[in-house]
């Protein structure tokens, strides 16, 4: 009597727990359907210990999010689950193959779209099929090409390795507004000038299981004068970069770099600085928003500019659109730049721009050719913490304690695209009205350049 007791009470716990499994599974699917890929995971993955059905959906959805390996893991341990019936074991073998196939689909597409200068359309299929480590090694190429119009999302384009190097011959017509710290007030210098600049980026890591990736990527700017009373401007830049990605909180991907740079001038020593952001994206059908936040550490390796030392606080709202070719674009920000010994060189700043680019791609069989033409009108206001009459800044005040300026940028220019190598040529001007005599310039630079990408 007991024995049948025991057994009637398994069987029933059995049956009840073989129900409340066809419903979690269930729920899967209603929230599969709906296109809750995410939440439909999470519930999935805290019922998979319950049962081999629960389990295998947990498999499906982690292969459909991109976590292939865990899919993998999961899948091969349900071929030889009790649990499953043949048909069961049948239909998530076609599943993985389905699933394959159409990875592939969408490659060729990507890839079509791409050779007939619809990068547009191309980079939202790339930027898709980038979670699949089994076909990201497939569409370097492409998203290496279409990354150059797509820049509101070229961070999450760039995950494998790679990178670049870059050589520039230039004519400056103002040399000096090269580096503001170095004004004397004194007459314009004109120079050309030589740039060798580049950058590797190892592939982007996977922290544990988890969407969140790291990537780091290591720069160099080396920039060189003809004549020897220009070689104060000589520059010497290094920087180590870590990227942080993968969270998006209500449409907003949040990406946190972090980076440390290593500069000097004229063959010296000059200063490090180290930097943490924080950069929110939302892209919208026609508009794309980002407000990004900073603090940098300023640190002179010079003793006559340890008084310089300081941090520089940095938040900003941009917002652009594209109507056809035609690029529209405004931002607004304030920077704060405190902790210096030297008070005086202390500051406040509120910045603004507008700007507009008109872009006209031209796409053949073997090359591209890409023809902009660039405009930004920009200014800023700041406020001197103290003012120090010994500094030719500041005697050259015209009203006020603060410094107000608005500036104006054109640019024209074309690149040309063969394969891996990119030429361009570019034609810039600069024009600034400021308050403080010392900050009026006009600028014109005409640059010449070759790149090669890996």
């Amino acid at each position: 009597m007991i024995r049948l007791l025991m057994t009637l009470c398994l069987c029933t716990l059995l049956s009840l727990g073989v129900q409340a499994s066809e419903s979690i599974v269930q729920k899967i699917k209603q929230l599969t359907r709906s296109g809750q890929l995410v939440d439909a995971y999470r519930l999935a993955e805290r019922h998979a210990g319950e049962s081999d059905a629960v389990a295998l959906q947990y498999g499906q959805l982690a292969m459909l999010l991109g976590r292939e390996r865990q899919a993998e893991r999961l899948f091969e341990g349900l071929k030889s689950s009790p649990q499953l019936s043949d048909l069961q074991k049948q239909n998530m073998d076609l599943f993985i193959t389905r699933f394959k196939l159409s990875l592939q689909k969408k490659l060729k597409k990507a890839n079509q779209l791409r050779e007939q200068g619809r990068c547009d359309q191309a980079s939202v299929l790339y930027r898709g099929l980038l979670q699949y480590e089994s076909i990201r090694e497939y569409i370097k190429e492409g998203v290496d090409t279409c990354s150059e119009f797509d820049k509101a999302n070229q961070d999450d384009l760039f995950v494998n390795w790679g990178g670049a190097v870059e050589y520039r011959l230039g004519y400056d017509s103002n040399i000096k507004l090269e580096n503001e710290e170095l004004l004397d007030g004194q007459s314009t210098l004109e120079d050309f000038y030589h740039v060798l600049s580049g950058y590797v980026r190892t592939q982007s890591f996977a922290v544990s299981e988890t969407p969140y990736r790291w990537q780091p990527i290591y720069s160099f700017y080396n920039k060189y004068h003809n004549e020897e009373n220009a070689a104060v401007y000589d520059q010497i830049n290094h920087q180590l970069e870590v990227r942080f990605s993968g969270l998006t909180i209500m449409d907003w991907k949040l990406r946190a770099p972090v980076s440390y740079r290593w500069s000097a001038l004229s063959g010296d020593p000059y200063a490090w600085y180290g930097k943490i952001g924080m950069i929110a994206d939302k892209r919208l059908p026609e508009y794309r928003h980002r407000i990004s936040a900073g603090w940098e550490i300023r640190r002179y390796l010079e003793s006559r500019n340890e008084g310089r030392d300081g941090d520089l606080y940095d938040i900003e709202y941009s917002i652009e659109r594209d109507i056809k070719q035609l690029e529209l674009g405004a931002d607004v920000g304030y920077n704060l730049l405190s902790g210096l010994s030297e008070q005086h060189e202390a500051y406040g700043k509120w910045t603004w721009a507008l700007s507009l680019e008109q872009k006209q791609k031209v796409w053949l069989q073997t090359w591209r050719l890409r023809m902009a033409l660039y405009a930004r009108l920009s200014g800023y206001q700041s406020e001197f913490a103290e003012s120090d009459p010994s500094l030719v800044a500041i005697q050259a005040l015209k009203e006020g304690d603060h410094r107000a300026d608005s500036r104006m940028d054109v640019q024209v220019g074309a690149k040309f695209y063969y394969k891996k190598w990119r030429a361009r040529v570019q034609y810039a001007h600069q024009t600034r009205d400021s308050n403080v005599t010392l900050y009026d310039y006009d600028r014109s630079k005409v640059e010449l350049g070759l790149q090669y990408r890996f």
